[in-house]
């Protein structure tokens, strides 16, 4: 067989196993196409879908280290014994994308601590990102709770190099937790609610920080 495409989605994890592992098996799985992927860089890709179950997500990520080279969780949901099963594959790992929207701020932070104690974390391409710098760079969205931005801004200083805050409502607490991130931080992206009056009275204390950072540089 030359090409073999395939409704993923509609096919149990058992399924999918039995599938991979025939295409690994194979004499020359570079001679198989499959949903337009080569079958042997195919056999060790794995895409995790928006109505998969729990227990199938679970049977994938419980494979052995090393037959999952690249996972696309663009669509799936990761809970923490998802997350938990996810973190051996990391270390022999080439790709991963994940919806880091939809995770809880502990599972964030546990995935972006697995990631720093990688051996190689240059090996590992995160979102488009490469690993050793994926690490210390965080996003917080709008519809994140406010007690999770929270917990990510009181991360301790110099875990974040790079924060982008998407269309957040800061408050009091948020703004405070970030400003001594400040000090260390790379690239700061701050894309507030329109009329965030609350974001609008810090700004003094925020541009404060960055002309006293600056001026320790020169």
């Amino acid at each position: 067989m030359d090409k073999l495409d395939l409704d993923e989605k509609k096919l149990s994890a058992q399924n999918l196993i039995i599938l991979h592992e025939a295409v690994e098996r194979l004499t020359n799985p570079q001679g198989l196409t499959v949903n337009g992927i080569k079958g042997d860089r195919w056999s060790k890709y794995w895409e995790v879908y928006e109505d998969q179950p729990d227990d199938d997500v679970m049977q994938i990520l419980q494979l052995p280290p090393g037959k999952i080279k690249e996972l696309n969780n663009k669509n799936g949901k990761m809970t923490d014994s998802t997350t938990q099963a996810l973190l051996p594959h990391l270390d022999v790992m080439d790709k991963l994308d994940l919806d880091e929207e939809t995770l809880s701020a502990q599972n964030l932070i546990i995935l972006h601590e697995a990631v720093k104690r990688l051996t190689n974390p240059q090996g590992l391409t995160v979102n488009g990102i490469s690993g050793d710098h994926w690490e210390k760079h965080w996003k917080v969205y709008e519809d994140q709770l406010n007690d999770d931005v929270l917990q990510i801004l009181k991360i301790r200083s110099g875990k974040i190099k790079v924060l982008e805050i998407k269309d957040v409502w800061m408050t009091d607490s948020m703004v405070q937790a970030l400003l001594p991130h400040l000090d260390v931080m790379d690239e700061l992206g701050l894309e507030s609610r329109p009329n965030d009056m609350n974001l609008n009275l810090y700004m003094e204390d925020i541009s404060r920080k960055i002309m006293d950072r600056q001026s320790k540089v020169f």
